[in-house]
């Protein structure tokens, strides 16, 4: 019944282009609305720095690796650093263009998710859905208000905008149309090189397209799509053109057991099926939480995903199982074309980045925003099917839960406190931290010895480690030479509650002795394999755990120091975080 008013009702809006105008901006002013308050997020993710040091020129935007180093990864993503560029040129280092400039990509994505769905399926209704829950969707939480996460975005615009243009030249052989898909294309792998993955996706499309003619020409296949190859083989050459090899840390086999890279794998297929199905705990299922023999603890939201992950496999491997399908069917194009629909090449953009990234062997969270778009619209897809694959009352049942999850998860009833917690330290450490090394001299040595760590729990918010402290004092005082050493760093516990953390600092038989504590503090030390370009620990004992955090107190001793040398100290009272670079002879007086 209420599946019938809303199909009734959107079909009398959309018979008129007005109406139709009159949904989409009603669409995206709702969403505009929700995600408003990220405009007010301060300095959010921990490479924000280290990515804004290596773009503050064109040169460096256009033809350098992305953070120029600081991050000790030579990614080469033109597009992406060039909006950072555009960016910094505006507002230097406010955090509210860049909040800015990642809220309008959001918007921009959701209105072509409409377009395409509209112009590919021919469906308005459809697409009016599909747009609807790729805007609301919570997992748009842990990318959008996140700066060094635009890449994801941009990677999803520029995919639709190169299947729009593909569509529209198959359609109208109009040269110009490919000309844009071509360009498209290149900027997709230009946002980040995950991007080339779309190459498949443009081979399927095409081949969907043509069954309408009941032909596949394989050389009028290649004739069409070679010049979309040929921009990904243009943008890889600038890589080794412009950094001489491929040089971003990627997946490494070396030294691992085949079990560690099963784990690997089954562990990076689960968070991808966790960030799709439940990216937000609503419900607060992580606390309560599993120990497992090593030591470690799982949330019990991660073995609730694992298990129906488990059971989706299962019963995808009887649904292929009971077609029967004989090997040589997979290659006659005749049998096989009657599954060649739009919606299978949907299901495939989602397993081919599934793939990648299990292969790869590590998946984060925000990677999933790449297949939110398809997920989207074969979710309604569903909901609009006539066939009946559920019983009605469990089919609302699913409906009502979904509905009623977006709306709790959304900004406007979960409290994503962490970005405000972290972004508002940040906002005092940056000026404490500028003003503190204005008298440092050039080539001295900067022990990093508390960075500010952020704050643990739902919401990608942290603080700034040594390479973007590296990239913040690039930016303000250019190149000194400072070498800075990682040491410790710590994360406020809960957001909720006020935290606090100070230290005691006396020299004992020729080291320094550093002792660090806190309320509502946890910390850590930094592994040598996370060195990012930074130096390691050298003639340093930090006590306490690594990554992930454990302890509410630290030792640092530093052995061989030169009385020259600096350390880089947080401290916070009262929720108010401070940060200081002193030189160890003022800290010794």
């Amino acid at each position: 019944m209420i599946t019938r008013k809303i199909k009734n009702m959107l079909s009398f809006l959309f018979e008129t282009k007005k109406g139709e105008i009159l949904l989409v901006l009603s669409l995206l002013f709702v969403v505009s609305l929700v995600y408003s308050n990220i405009l007010s997020y301060k300095y959010t993710g921990e490479d924000f720095f280290a990515q804004v040091a290596g773009n503050t020129n064109l040169k460096d935007a256009l033809a350098a690796p992305l953070s120029q180093n600081f991050l000790g990864d030579n990614w080469y993503r033109p597009v992406d650093a060039f909006t950072i560029y555009l960016d910094y040129t505006i507002s230097g280092l406010n955090p509210f263009m860049y909040q800015f400039t990642n809220y309008f990509i959001f918007i921009f994505a959701i209105f072509l998710v409409y377009i395409f769905v509209r112009e590919i399926f021919k469906d308005k209704k459809l697409a009016f859905l599909s747009s609807f829950i790729f805007g609301l969707y919570p997992l748009n939480m842990y990318i959008v208000p996140v700066a060094e996460f635009r890449a994801e975005m941009l990677v999803a615009v520029f995919i639709i905008l190169t299947i729009l243009f593909l569509d529209r030249y198959l359609d109208t052989k109009d040269k110009k149309w490919q000309i844009f898909g071509v360009i498209s294309a290149f900027l997709v792998v230009g946002s980040k090189e995950i991007g080339f993955v779309m190459m498949p996706l443009l081979v399927l499309f095409y081949i969907i397209l043509k069954e309408k003619n009941k032909q596949l020409n394989l050389k009028k296949l290649i004739y069409t799509i070679s010049p979309y190859f040929a921009s990904v083989v243009f943008y890889f050459s600038l890589v080794f053109i412009f950094l001489g090899s491929y040089g971003a840390r990627g997946m490494s086999l070396a030294g691992k057991s085949i079990s560690a890279m099963i784990f690997d794998r089954i562990t990076a297929a689960t968070v991808f099926f966790k960030s799709l199905i439940y990216p937000v705990d609503v419900l607060g299922l992580d606390n309560f939480e599993l120990t497992l023999n090593g030591g470690e603890s799982i949330g019990l939201s991660w073995i609730f995903i694992t298990v129906i992950t488990l059971i989706f496999i299962l019963f995808f491997v009887m649904h292929i199982l009971s077609l029967r399908i004989k090997i040589r069917q997979l290659f006659n194009f005749h049998y096989l074309e009657k599954y060649f629909t739009k919606f299978s090449f949907l299901l495939f953009w989602i397993i081919a980045y599934f793939s990648f990234f299990v292969f790869y062997g590590k998946f984060n969270s925000y990677y999933a925003f790449l297949v939110m778009p398809p997920a989207a619209v074969l979710i309604s897809t569903w909901y609009f099917k006539q066939e009946k694959l559920f019983k009605v009352n469990l089919k609302k049942i699913i409906v009502i839960i979904f509905i009623i999850y977006c709306v709790i998860a959304s900004p406007i009833f979960t409290s994503y406190i962490n970005y405000t917690v972290s972004g508002n330290a940040k906002e005092i450490l940056v000026s404490e931290i500028i003003d503190s090394a204005a008298e440092i001299p050039e080539n001295a040595t900067i022990y990093a010895v508390c960075g500010f760590g952020g704050v643990l729990g739902e919401g990608y918010s942290t603080g700034i480690p040594p390479y973007s402290l590296k990239g913040l004092l690039h930016i303000k005082y250019g190149e000194k030479n400072w070498r800075i050493i990682q040491i410790s760093q710590f994360v406020v516990q809960n957001a909720n509650q006020p935290y606090s953390v100070n230290y005691t600092l006396e020299q004992l038989n020729d080291t320094i002795h550093i002792e660090l504590f806190g309320e509502n503090i946890l910390f850590s030390k930094y592994p040598a394999v996370s060195s990012h370009n930074m130096p390691i620990r050298e003639d340093v004992y930090v006590s306490g755990d690594l990554f992930p955090y454990g302890g509410f107190n630290q030792t640092v001793i530093i052995e061989k120091y030169n009385i020259s040398d600096y350390l880089y100290l947080c401290t916070a009272e009262d929720s108010r975080a401070h940060a200081s670079i002193i030189s160890i002879k003022d800290a010794m007086d």
